[in-house]
């Protein structure tokens, strides 16, 4: 904070507050009319892991990476890259010591890189989550990004259409979930553990094999760390260790520890132990036997604290989490050394305390934690749960202020200081973001019900500040379950409204109905004013998203009511300036404007609702054509705003913000400064030279299509329509009121996991798998998803989405919900949906619409045909080399011993 002090005597105060990000210097002045600082320009992102440790051989997988680089900028050239290979085979460490390079450097100056296994819930990944984090790595602002998916897509093809990117996503399970992340100009290389074969033949993407190490380059590596070994010896090691890099390096690490004993003892270990006894899953060798005896050889503490990881679900390590596991602070230490010097762990490199076990060794950890008795186990799993329902609640009061309300105690002490600031609070909670769903996840397990709900709540401001809707839907779905299982109600009502609010924020109405329904019906069995008041307000604040504004007025009324019982101060002002929003939307200006003013009154002069409160009186103030007064309450808010504007310009520039927007609009009216001048005299030049009247077009322009948006965007659309032959309504539809949800029953499943093969003569044979929430680690083949049920995830991850409604129960015709869903699942190989229960159309990526009909022999009923069944024989058609022209003789599905017949035919 600053003051400044004038001739009169006249005293103000300035502050940086919010979440903003603040690059170099902040301006501090009495009086900012406008100003323009030329664009931030971020580092370029490095996201990949450090190459480390010693890296051998790989010499043709390294010419065939350099190939196609080489390749990739050329206007037919391949854009992404499959590397397959075992677990611990070393394809990570491969990428990061080909893209560290001294030419891979000039040729790809930005790196992005993401490990989907971090981000799975069922087998699925949310890519629109995946986009997030990369376009915020390039450089764009959170509260600038798109909510929606075809928004981001676009967003990161102009981010990346310049200038190589090198995306490097690990550990991915469909072809899906990587298409949407090729570069607008560069190389996309994906690794998997398994042969993404829809990659490969729809999408052109080179495959690489990275095999064991051969008997030299395994030889070589044990040299690494044992320089006179013999070359018997070191041979049957890399025989034992099945050629794999990371076995080779454990077992290297536990002789490190132990150097009174040679290489032989370590080969005869390792054969008395059978190393070479099968995986059932994928035929590779097991790891076991060499992480049974470097886990053997390991302190008590660091021994308990490897437990951890598996009976917690853990993604990555760290100091508290060392230290509940070990008792002290030394034995954490000892602990986390312990566990680094066996390359169980590896440091992440994203601050001085994080640490990562490999996949296999969270594997592994699991096993060793479900050896303990269950006593041992829950009381590990118990600490550690505890340590972050207080660390998630202090976080919460850091970031959300000790006014928030909250359903549980106060946290107890932790005796330690995680994080001091706003901005450590919000840094943690997205490092922990892949540990809060594991630790959640096991705690549920383990019936820690109470646990479960009190983190849930903790994460509200972290979901309010940075929106991480990949963890949100599933940290909430679970704080749901552990409300029903406790029979708290109350605490149901507060999950299912911050669920709501994701639902929200996502535009995703409909989802955010369904949930405040059910929470609005336990409200007769509540009794907090407080949460009555919330429920009512995401209620109204639906209704007034979706155009019905006499429903958000009554709603609102609702929640002012609870509010006052409540004696919420913050709420009553809240809802009295939601009242008014609806009001403006109702067209009553006048009394708008009256709830304002009371709403002013309610607010101190430094409070952050200022601004909105201003904004939304600028929008009352047109509406009843006083354009005068509308451009003063604008320029008020803009002056309010005004420190936080600035530095959101100079964080982001104004080419990167939207050239529609107030925001750039304001900026286009601003004087340029010339850095090397003085800074003062020009801003008082500035403020002499400044002329009101200029910008008077500026907010005539922003405020004339407030309130009118959609009226606009009929007028676009129905010109668009017409050019198309199309006639448009004779009159302007209106919103149809959102039905009472009622209870279906006896609903197949929603997503299936499907494997199949398809036979030259037509034939295709199929296998489905329910996939069923909360019990789908790994997916066996590809997701079949329909659009109507299940997680969102799950159709971001699946090969095919269907919908499954016929066109008599769908709010849109077949062929027009073909034609948007082309924009909401652009990574998706194949569409369907449902005509009536014999037909459905079809539409494979970048191929024809084709009608499908299940066909009938004689005398029979025709038969009903399942639209996820015929997106996922299509799929597995084409995959397997078919082609689309010879769908139009027909497919013989095969489903065990049922099969239907599908007749094609093309469009007219």
């Amino acid at each position: 904070m600053s003051e400044h002090g004038g001739g009169g005597g006249e005293t103000s105060y300035n502050s940086v507050a919010g979440g903003t990000v603040v690059h170099g210097s902040v301006i501090q002045a009495h009086r900012i009319e406008s100003l323009h600082i030329d664009q931030y320009v971020p580092p370029p992102a490095r996201q990949l892991p450090h190459d480390t440790g010693p890296f051998v051989n790989r010499v043709r997988e390294l010419d065939q990476l350099h190939s196609v680089a080489r390749t990739a900028d050329g206007p037919s050239g391949p854009r992404t890259v499959l590397l397959t290979g075992l677990g611990g085979i070393g394809k990570t460490k491969l990428v990061a010591h080909w893209a560290h390079l001294g030419d891979l450097r000039e040729w790809f100056p930005r790196h992005l890189y993401v490990d989907l296994e971090e981000m799975r819930r069922d087998g699925a990944v949310d890519v629109a989550a995946v986009l997030r984090g990369f376009l915020t790595g390039l450089g764009v602002h959170r509260e600038l990004l798109p909510t929606d998916r075809p928004g981001l897509t676009a967003l990161y093809r102009s981010m990346t259409a310049t200038g190589r990117v090198l995306v490097v996503v690990d550990n991915a399970q469909h072809a899906a979930e990587v298409r949407g992340l090729t570069p607008g100009q560069g190389l996309l290389v994906v690794t998997s553990r398994k042969l993404l074969t829809a990659l490969v033949t729809r999408n052109g993407a080179v495959p690489i094999v990275v095999e064991p190490l051969d008997k030299t380059a395994g030889v070589e590596l044990v040299r690494e760390w044992s320089k006179d070994a013999a070359e018997t010896t070191a041979a049957e090691l890399v025989r034992l260790c099945g050629g794999l890099p990371l076995a080779l390096l454990t077992a290297g690490d536990w002789l490190a520890d132990r150097p009174h004993l040679g290489l032989e003892h370590v080969v005869r270990t390792l054969a008395a132990e059978d190393l070479l006894t099968a995986d059932p899953t994928d035929g590779s060798p097991s790891m076991s036997s060499v992480l049974d005896a470097v886990h053997d050889q390991l302190p008590v503490a660091a021994q308990r604290l490897y437990a951890l990881v598996g009976a917690a679900d853990l993604v990555d390590l760290t100091h508290p989490l060392a230290r509940v596991a070990a008792g002290s602070d030394a034995d954490a230490d000892t602990a986390i050394g312990a566990l680094v010097n066996a390359h169980l762990v590896t440091h992440t490199g994203e601050g001085h305390d994080r640490y990562r076990p490999h996949d296999l060794v969270r594997a592994h950890a699991r096993a060793v934690a479900g050896r303990l008795s269950a006593p041992e186990r829950q009381e590990l799993l118990a600490d550690a749960v505890d340590l972050y329902v207080d660390l998630t609640a202090h976080a919460d009061q850091v970031v959300g202020g000790s006014g928030r309300f909250r359903m549980q105690p106060r946290p107890r002490p932790v005796g330690h200081d995680l994080f001091g600031t706003r901005a450590q609070a919000l840094d943690w909670l997205d490092a922990e973001s892949a540990n809060l769903r594991g630790i959640t996840r096991a705690a549920m397990a383990g019936e820690r019900h109470d646990a479960v709900w009190r983190i849930c709540e903790s994460l509200w401001p972290w979901f309010n500040a940075r929106r991480p809707f990949a963890a949100w839907l599933e940290l909430q779905d679970r704080g749901v379950e552990a409300a029903q299982w406790l029979g708290r109600r109350d605490v149901e009502v507060r999950m299912r409204n911050q669920l709501a609010r994701h639902h929200y924020t996502l535009r995703a109405f409909d989802d955010a109905e369904r949930e405040l329904a059910v929470a609005d019906a336990l409200l007769d069995l509540v009794d907090d004013a407080v949460l009555h008041g919330m429920v009512h307000e995401t209620r109204g604040l639906t209704a007034l998203a979706v155009g019905r504004d006499q429903d958000a007025l009554a709603l609102f009324e609702r929640a002012l009511h609870a509010n006052r019982r409540a004696g919420d101060a913050h709420g009553i002002a809240v809802q009295t300036y939601n009242l008014a929003q609806a009001r403006i939307a109702a067209g009553d200006f006048t009394a708008a404007l009256a709830l304002l003013d009371e709403v002013t009154a309610l607010t101190d002069t430094g409070s952050p609702m200022r601004t909105k409160i201003d904004l939304v009186r600028a929008r009352a103030l047109r509406g009843l054509g006083d354009l005068d007064a509308a451009l003063d309450a604008a320029i008020t808010a803009a002056e309010l705003a005004a420190l936080d504007r600035l530095t959101l310009l100079a964080a982001t520039g104004l080419d990167e913000l939207d050239p529609l927007s107030p925001a750039a609009a304001f900026a286009r009216q601003a004087p340029r400064l010339d850095p090397e001048g003085d800074l003062y005299a020009q801003l008082l030049d500035a403020e002499r030279k400044f002329d009101r009247g200029a910008l008077r077009p500026v907010i005539d322009g922003q405020l004339e299509d407030v309130d009118r948006s959609g009226e606009l965007t009929r007028e676009r659309m129905y010109a668009f329509l017409a050019g198309r032959g199309v006639r448009p309504p004779s009159t302007p539809p209106v919103p149809t009121p959102v039905p009472e949800p009622e209870p279906v029953e006896g609903r197949p499943a929603a997503t299936y996991d499907v494997t199949g093969d398809a036979h030259p003569d037509g034939v295709v044979d199929l296998e489905r798998r329910p996939v069923v929430a909360g019990h789908h680690r790994e997916a066996r083949g590809f997701y079949a998803a329909a659009v109507e049920q299940g997680h969102r995830q799950w159709r971001q991850s699946a090969e095919v989405v269907a919908r499954t409604a016929v066109d008599a129960d769908a709010e849109l015709p077949a062929v027009d919900w073909l034609s948007t869903a082309a924009d909401d699942f652009p990574d998706q190989d194949v569409l369907v949906a449902a005509v009536d229960e014999g037909r459905a159309l079809v539409r494979p990526r970048g191929g024809p619409l084709l009608e499908a009909h299940a066909e009938r022999t004689w005398g029979a009923a025709r038969p009903a045909l399942d639209p996820l069944l015929l997106g996922a024989a299509v799929h597995v058609w084409l995959v397997g080399g078919g082609s689309e022209q010879r769908l139009l003789d027909g497919l013989l599905v095969r489903t065990g011993r049922r099969h239907v017949r599908i007749g094609f035919r093309a469009a007219p």
